[in-house]
């Protein structure tokens, strides 16, 4: 009886047991429940950030692609500049150089020195030799001044004294033809015996005493021309040393020249910024030679430009003035912006050295790039040679512009039919001949 209620009671336990589930299988059914859940949330996820992604590829392709449709796009652009070598105009020692490279410097602004001492000492030897010169061309002024007023003297003493003797000859000689009537009267008196002999030998003497009188007045007469005369002609010299004025006045004007030349050499021992810009390179160091022709400092100078090669199929859709989307590489950032400057004359084709075209036997034939210069507005980004840039040249036909006609030198007539001045002689005499019979 015991054994067989005690095997009762166990079969009742495991019957009750059996009601509830067993430890683990619900929490393994929940489990798989969860995963099932988080599953469909990340492949949800998954295929939203998939949707999202190609609506904005879409919408950016299309942005792209319109923009593409109104700008002809440069990818391998450049900026360029003006990059210039100093050099010094004289041979001499360098001094000291003033600025470092990448420093930005102003027009005028001292870049290198050099030694000026030998200079120095020869600008003053000419200025010393200009007023030397100065001071003899000044001398014989004055010296000639006083030698004019000297025979102007000279002349008036002499023309006075002429006039002198001259009276003095007239007294002369009327004296003398006194004393000649006189001896003839008193001859025609000893004739008849009224006068005696000794008063005609007294006349006598009287008439050549007069004689020589006058004779010696016009020796006096005589020299005193003749001193008039020379104090002339010695006036007349002056003009020959007035004339070595000229000859004074052209070596104090070369005086002035060597001087010139001393003081440009002076001024060639600084060397200065020709413009405002930045300092590139610097090649020489102080104590070193400096040569006529050898450069000593490298300078980038002037506003940068954009250059870019647009392929000649996209030549009609660009124009002078058109305006442009830049994007420099180094500042991927800003937008700036800036309008085509001038569109190059030759191809890349006509600037190649090589005397036989590349593409004479390819299959696909390398079309010719044209060169553009595009002018950026400065926006506070520091342009450097050699960046990589991006541009949009927009449509010349789609920018909002008046229509106007290109001048000649623009090198671009805007996209047009040909007209019959363009045709060949036979195209347009065919052209005549359809007309006619239309």
């Amino acid at each position: 009886m015991t054994n067989t209620s005690s095997n009762n009671g166990d079969a009742a336990s495991a019957a009750l047991l059996s009601e509830f589930p067993k430890p683990g299988l619900g929490s393994r059914r929940g489990g798989a429940v969860m995963a099932g859940g988080r599953r469909r949330l990340v492949k949800g996820m998954v295929l939203s950030g998939i949707l999202i992604a190609t609506i904005a590829f879409v919408v950016t392709g299309l942005f792209w692609g319109y923009y593409r449709l109104e700008h002809t796009v440069v990818n391998d652009a450049s900026v360029k500049g003006r990059v210039y070598r100093i050099g010094a105009r004289i041979d001499g020692q360098i001094k000291s150089v003033e600025v470092q490279p990448g420093q930005r410097v102003v027009k005028d602004q001292l870049l290198i020195r050099l030694v000026d001492d030998h200079y120095q000492a020869a600008a003053r030897q000419a200025q010393a030799e200009v007023q030397a010169a100065t001071k003899r061309r000044d001398v014989e002024k004055l010296a000639i001044e006083q030698e004019r007023r000297r025979l102007a003297l000279d002349v008036e003493r002499c023309e006075s004294v002429c006039r002198a003797l001259t009276s003095e000859v007239k007294a002369a000689i009327s004296d003398r033809d006194k004393w000649r009537f006189e001896r003839d009267r008193i001859a025609s008196l000893l004739g008849s015996g009224i006068a005696s002999v000794s008063e005609l030998d007294n006349v006598t003497s009287q008439r050549n005493s007069a004689v020589a009188r006058v004779e010696v007045a016009e020796g006096n007469q005589a020299a005193a021309e003749s001193n008039c005369r020379l104090a002339r002609v010695q006036v007349e010299g002056l003009k020959v040393r007035e004339a070595g004025l000229d000859v004074l006045a052209a070596e104090v004007e070369l005086a002035h020249q060597r001087l010139s030349v001393c003081e440009a050499n002076v001024a060639a021992t600084i060397i200065r910024a020709p413009a405002e810009g930045w300092v590139a390179d610097r090649i020489i160091e102080p104590g070193g030679s400096a040569k006529i022709g050898d450069p000593m400092m490298t300078l980038w100078l002037g506003e940068p430009w954009i250059e870019a090669w647009v392929d000649e199929k996209h030549l009609t859709r660009v124009k002078v003035g058109s305006p442009v989307d830049v994007r420099i590489r180094a500042f991927a950032n800003r937008k700036l912006r800036g309008r085509v400057e001038s569109i190059g004359v030759l191809t890349d084709k006509e600037l190649r050295a090589s005397p036989v075209p590349p593409t004479l036997h390819s299959f696909l034939p390398e079309r010719a790039m044209v060169q553009v210069r595009i002018a950026v507005a400065d926006d506070g980004v520091r342009l450097q040679p050699g960046l990589s840039a991006v541009v949009g040249i927009r449509d010349a036909a789609s920018a909002a512009q008046p229509k106007v006609a290109l001048r000649a030198n623009d090198g671009l007539r805007p996209p047009q039919g040909p007209t019959r001045s363009d045709l060949p002689p036979a195209v347009e005499n065919s052209t005549q001949t359809r007309d006619k019979e239309n």
